[in-house]
């Protein structure tokens, strides 16, 4: 893929922040959103996020069923923006329900899950995309930063 790359001095995904080690309860692509998979006795388990804004963690590799991978908690991370509008920076995102990421609308306090509602907060937009979908990649700020 030939994306607009933000963070041009590094290839691939890139973090600097929490990183921990789960186990994969399904088939998780590097550099995927991820949620909470299905509870393993003594370990986090994980699994691709598979709808808008259920997505918690980061994967930064990709790992199949059983596996054992790097998983980004908090930090800063180049991710892919999977929208056609820009993402502007400051503005909270989320995972789509395709991968990559999606700016999150907030219209009333308490409508997402970091407050009870609807979808989680992946992290903060660092960088204004350029509104092209699969062709940008920007730095967020992975965590829940309210």
């Amino acid at each position: 893929m030939s994306a607009i790359d933000y963070w041009p001095t590094e290839e691939g995904a890139i973090v600097e922040g929490l990183v921990i080690i789960c186990k994969c309860t399904a088939a998780v692509a590097e550099n995927a959103p991820c949620k909470i998979g299905t509870p393993a006795a003594g370990v986090i388990a994980v699994t691709t996020a598979a709808a808008l804004g259920d997505a918690i963690l980061v994967g930064l590799k990709a790992g199949s069923a059983n596996d054992y991978i790097p998983v980004a908690e908090s930090g800063l991370m180049k991710m892919i923006v999977n929208q056609t509008a820009a993402i502007t920076a400051g503005e909270f995102v989320m995972n789509s329900a395709e991968g990559g990421i999606v700016h999150m609308v907030i219209p009333t306090l308490g409508s997402h899950k970091h407050g009870g509602g609807n979808s989680y907060v992946l992290g903060l937009a660092m960088q204004t995309s350029q509104g092209s979908k699969l062709a940008d990649e920007i730095i967020v700020l992975l965590g829940k930063y309210m």
